[in-house]
């Protein structure tokens, strides 16, 4: 009789565990946004402290640049980025031959997508010290976001040559490389890098994206593994190596990555994507719902979100969601592909003001019109005359001041 009792209770278990799976999960869920709640909270009210004390700063002494820094940097903390950029302006203004409020208003200007002001910006900071490393990885990145890695490899080759031991240089160059996929002088000049400062494992992590990419998962991996045992609480470095792990279907080291990185950082978009793979492919269907229901919500353009969730939403008979986010996700396929298209045709030819004046068309037609400045701009640099970029850049600036 008591085996009997056993096997039923043994039964019934084997039943319940999915459901249990499906509480622990959400269970695990709550506690992280209660979790990011709490701190967000105590985020905040930190904010609100150090923006008063440096707003009472500059009132008591209003020509101290370092006061206007000061305050400029922590509205920019608090998301006020217009009143940050005038606090860095006025530092910048109160301190002429010093390039660390240019540096900070570069920051804020990229920071609010005004990437034509960033380029204009980092630029004087390095006319007043052209060797400046910030100021060239800064420059640097924002060319590589533009799909000018030629300009990014101009810029830091020789600044790369006059300082061989600087990491940080040959980490955004090897960005730059990456982007035209130069696979081998890359992974060179990260090599060199992890050589260089063996102690800094924060620097290791794009020669682990680059073996993710170029599907070197084991090497990705490995990499990763041993930068974590110098720093085990690494995001970056926790995400590259659940990613690796994923794709070498090691889903219990992949689950423990990305569980360790959402405690640390509850909203990580990138870890909750990864989670949610992990959960389809343990044949969770639910848990992988809610993991890219929140992508969808948080950036719903992140990897294959809307397809994979489409594909979910289908198979969990939620027919009209499904196929609402596949079509979301066609439609957004063909803009990448032509937005592809037209970087193909500037990436081959970088000086061409045409190149450039059809990836700002296009951007125009997408909507993002900070895209389109800069490569108006760019058009016009090339060729100063061109009628179409003057009127649109124009256009641009009346709309921009108008009330």
């Amino acid at each position: 009789m008591l085996l009997v009792v056993l096997l039923g209770l043994g039964l019934l278990y084997l039943a319940l565990l999915p459901t249990l799976r499906r509480i622990a999960a959400e269970t695990q869920r709550l506690r992280r946004e209660t979790a990011a709640r709490q701190a967000e909270a105590a985020r905040l009210a930190g904010l609100r402290r150090a923006l008063a004390e440096a707003r009472a700063r500059v009132e008591r002494s209003p020509r101290d640049p370092q006061a206007q820094l000061e305050l400029a940097a922590r509205c920019r903390e608090a998301g006020q980025l217009d009143e940050a950029a005038r606090h860095a302006r006025l530092a910048a203004g109160l301190s002429p031959h010093d390039a660390e409020p240019l540096l900070l208003l570069a920051d804020i200007q990229r920071q609010a997508r005004r990437y034509d002001a960033a380029v204009d910006v980092f630029k004087a900071a390095l006319a007043i010290d052209p060797g400046n490393q910030r100021a060239l990885t800064g420059l640097a990145f924002l060319y590589s976001s533009f799909a000018w890695p030629q300009d990014a490899e101009a810029l830091l080759e020789p600044a790369v040559r006059a300082a061989p031991k600087n990491p940080y240089l040959k980490v955004a160059l090897a960005a730059a490389y990456t982007q035209q996929q130069d696979w081998a002088v890359a992974e060179r000049l990260l090599r060199e890098v992890r050589h260089l400062v063996p102690d800094d494992p924060t620097l290791w992590a794009p020669l682990a994206d680059l073996y993710n990419q170029t599907h070197r998962e084991r090497e990705a991996a490995a990499v990763a593994r041993e930068a974590l045992a110098l720093r085990p609480n690494d995001i970056v470095l926790l995400n590259e190596q659940g990613q690796a792990e994923y794709h070498l279907h090691n889903l219990p080291n992949a689950l423990a990555a990305f569980r360790q990185a959402l405690a640390l950082e509850p909203d990580n978009v990138e870890a909750h994507y990864y989670l949610g793979l992990c959960d389809r492919s343990s044949g969770d269907p639910q848990a992988a719902i809610r993991e890219l229901e929140y992508v969808l919500q948080r950036d719903p353009d992140f990897a294959q979100t809307r397809f994979i969730l489409g594909r979910l939403y289908l198979r969990a008979n939620r027919p009209a969601q499904g196929e609402r986010l596949l079509d979301e996700f066609r439609r957004a396929q063909a803009r990448e592909h032509e937005r592809s298209r037209a970087g193909l045709l500037l990436s081959t030819h970088p000086h061409s003001a045409g190149a450039h004046w059809r990836m700002a068309l296009l951007y125009r037609q997408q909507g993002d019109m900070p895209h389109m400045t800069v490569e108006l701009r760019k058009t016009l640099e090339l060729a100063p005359h061109h009628a179409g970029a003057e009127r649109l850049l124009r256009g641009q600036a009346l709309e921009a001041t108008a009330p």
